[in-house]
């Protein structure tokens, strides 16, 4: 008998509503914008992406005041704030709040070609067991993660795709995400290894989404976790991947917040590698 179920997660909170905070976020050296950036107090609910013109809107309490606000896109220096001091500046700037982010800058690691043969293999969930439905909210769902740890059981290995199992969803239209790759640090996820977004749009409503990153030239030496990241206001909708017994997968409802484990086997998210004969 095939055992299968259906878990419905919602990706949101509900938030005390203090001050509205506006501005833009933009390139230190070109003044251009940077779309999807991630704003919020570290930890914590009060969380936004802003939009791909660089604006963005956040409602910051009081009893935020003394926590930490911190501004991170990868490619980009991170900065932070205190709640408190962040809200000071936006009162002396009513004109215009505008944040300026600095590139960071990438060193080319030296690459030396000679003939290699590789050994396919895929690693990963591919969600075959049952269904969880991930809800979203308009106003609390921006940088909502889930994401699935990738064994590596010979390095080094490198990341030919990554692969999401969908079983349904309610969008009426295209969905756009951030594909996020991140190391594991004793046995949680840690930082990312990506030195560039990567987006993904889709209208696949059932099957499986595979993004080709062979153009990134990633080499991992230990496991690593693949994510999907919500980055658009589209409503209360809801997103089915597929779900399996084996694995560890991880969620968490926003971008600055804490990693949860997800509570039964692991959501549908596989990567093909390729091992070094």
């Amino acid at each position: 008998m095939k055992l299968g179920f259906l878990i419905i997660l919602n990706l949101s909170w509900f938030p005390v509503y203090s001050q509205l905070v506006t501005g833009k976020i933009v390139d230190a050296d070109t003044k251009n914008p940077i779309g999807y950036v991630n704003i919020g107090v570290v930890g914590g609910y009060k969380v936004t992406v802003c939009d791909n013109d660089g604006s963005f809107s956040l409602n910051l309490s009081q009893q935020n005041d003394f926590d930490t606000l911190r501004i991170s896109i990868i490619g980009y220096y991170p900065i932070s704030f205190t709640v408190g001091d962040f809200k000071k500046i936006f009162q002396q700037n009513l004109g215009g709040l505008v944040i300026e982010l600095a590139k960071k800058a990438i060193v080319l690691k030296e690459v030396i070609v000679s003939p290699i043969e590789f050994k396919e293999k895929t690693e990963g969930s591919k969600g075959k067991l049952g269904v969880v439905a991930f809800e979203t909210n308009p106003d609390t769902s921006l940088g909502s993660e889930v994401g699935t740890v990738i064994k590596v059981k010979k390095a080094p290995a490198l990341i030919r795709d990554v692969n999401f199992v969908f079983k349904g969803t309610t969008y009426d239209d295209s969905i756009l995400f951030r594909i996020n790759i991140y190391s594991m640090n004793n046995e949680h996820p840690g930082e990312t290894i990506l030195s560039e977004p990567i987006y993904v749009v889709t209208n696949i409503t059932k099957g499986i989404l595979t993004v080709n990153l062979e153009k990134y030239n990633m080499y991992v030496e230990n496991d690593f976790m693949v994510a999907l990241e919500w980055l658009q206001e589209l409503g209360e909708k809801e997103l089915r991947f597929g779900t399996g017994l084996k694995g560890k997968s991880f969620m968490r409802v926003t971008s600055q917040g804490d990693w949860d484990r997800f509570p039964l086997g692991s959501i549908g998210i596989f990567a093909t590698i390729l091992n070094v004969k």
